[in-house]
């Protein structure tokens, strides 16, 4: 699945893509903003590709002019509660400047909500990682609370009241449309 929207391109995750996906969340910068600090060798990323390429989880490839410069996640997908944990990291500090992951954000937020019909996410952000966290408030996401300091969440509705803004500031106004079944291209079917 691909889907196309502000200039970007989220590209889901193959076999063939794991070992950038390994070297990048291997550097220092990225690996410290993580829950899961270890060092990634070939065999963990091998299996945990296995574990995540199904019908669950649903990991892309952020691409901005042709580069591959990060990853969104939708994971854990629950098809009872229309819940999941999503996520986003990017490695390529000129798509950072320029907005990309609040870009990737936004569509890919609402691609969970219109076409996966997920209800509520939840987020998994390090005390720490203040950047993430002011990411995720702008898009909406509420701290859980004392209890579970690292979760934030966002429900469906509160999103799609703050998305029309989102979409303005994505698109600089030109396209005001959630990401839907139309911004996807299938090849692989």
């Amino acid at each position: 699945m691909i889907i196309r929207k502000y200039g970007i391109e989220l590209r889901r995750l193959t076999r063939s893509d794991i070992y950038l996906i390994r070297e990048m969340r291997n550097r220092t910068e990225i690996r410290s903003k993580m829950h899961a600090q270890q060092y990634i060798t070939h065999e963990m990323q091998r299996n945990w590709f296995d574990s995540i390429d199904n019908m669950f989880n649903y990991f892309f490839l952020i691409i901005f002019h042709g580069r591959k410069v990060g990853l969104v996640q939708a994971k854990d997908v629950d098809f009872r509660s229309r819940t999941c944990e999503s996520g986003i990291y990017l490695w390529d500090k000129n798509a950072l400047a320029q907005g990309v992951s609040v870009k990737a954000s936004v569509a890919f937020a609402d691609a969970i909500f219109y076409i996966i019909l997920i209800k509520s996410g939840r987020s998994k952000v390090r005390v720490d990682n203040l950047v993430a966290h002011r990411h995720n408030l702008s898009l909406g996401y509420l701290d859980v609370g004392p209890a579970a300091p690292e979760f934030m969440y966002l429900d469906r509705e509160r999103f799609l009241a703050l998305a029309p803004r989102l979409r303005r500031v994505c698109s600089r106004g030109m396209d005001l449309e959630p990401t839907t079944i139309a911004d996807a291209e299938f090849p692989n079917i």
